[in-house]
């Protein structure tokens, strides 16, 4: 999408921010939404609005969207869920052409993946997969 100065104003992480073409990922839920005090903490190391967890998740998101200078526009409102936007800058290079493999070609792959969660219900589903 193409984002100009005033659609980029109000994200998290604009000082550095260019107008220009992004890619975006948007996620959105139909959950309890938030109010502004609780968007304004949200992504603060160890903030959490939940009695068990650690409060990492969204400082550690923030972080990652930050090492690929991109921004996060944040909407939410209370009983009417939440969205978020992130923004990354859309690269220069040309999209390259592939070459699509044949259905009748099977390819299995290898390899370990890593799960690190504090919940065990997860952990333990994933170790079955």
């Amino acid at each position: 999408m193409e984002c100009d100065r005033n659609y980029l104003k109000d994200v998290w992480l604009d000082e550095h921010l260019t107008d220009g073409l992004y890619v975006f990922l948007e996620i959105a839920d139909t959950g309890c939404g938030m109010d502004k005090d609780t968007m304004a903490k949200i992504f603060d190391p160890f903030f959490t609005t939940k009695f068990t967890g650690r409060g990492l998740g969204m400082a550690a998101v923030l972080g990652i969207v930050r090492g690929h200078k991109g921004a996060i526009k944040v909407y939410s409102e209370p009983g009417k869920g939440s969205s978020f936007k992130i923004l990354l800058p859309a690269g220069s290079k040309p999209e390259e052409i592939s070459t699509p493999v044949p259905d009748n070609v099977s390819w299995k792959g290898t390899g370990t993946a890593l799960l690190v969660d504090d919940e065990e219900t997860i952990r333990a589903l994933a170790a079955k997969c």
